[in-house]
């Protein structure tokens, strides 16, 4: 059971549910949440992140219907990608897993 002043470790996650993160090419709209089940991952206490790399990857624009819910990071360069990885490899070895 967490304390009252619980505080996550890291940006990337908090350390006591299992997490998910989906590297996107493509913009996150309902059809894209939907097939890939993310609310349905949401509602079983999955940590839940996409992370849109379109900047990075392609030409940025935007897309018919995206959405922008709380677990969405649009990530635009590619040194913001790589000091995210870090982040998450960081909390991993703090948390002394080894499934990252």
């Amino acid at each position: 059971m967490r304390s009252q002043n619980y505080q996550p470790k890291s940006e990337a996650f908090s350390d006591d549910k299992f997490k998910v993160i989906f590297l996107s090419y493509i913009r996150l709209t309902d059809r894209v949440a939907k097939t890939w089940f993310l609310n349905e991952l949401k509602t079983k206490d999955i940590e839940v992140k996409y992370w849109d790399l379109v900047g990075v990857l392609r030409e940025n624009h935007n897309e018919y219907a995206e959405i922008t819910p709380d677990y969405l990071k649009v990530i635009t360069a590619n040194l913001e990608f790589q000091k995210k990885i870090n982040q998450v490899a960081e909390s991993q070895k703090k948390l002394g897993s080894n499934q990252f």
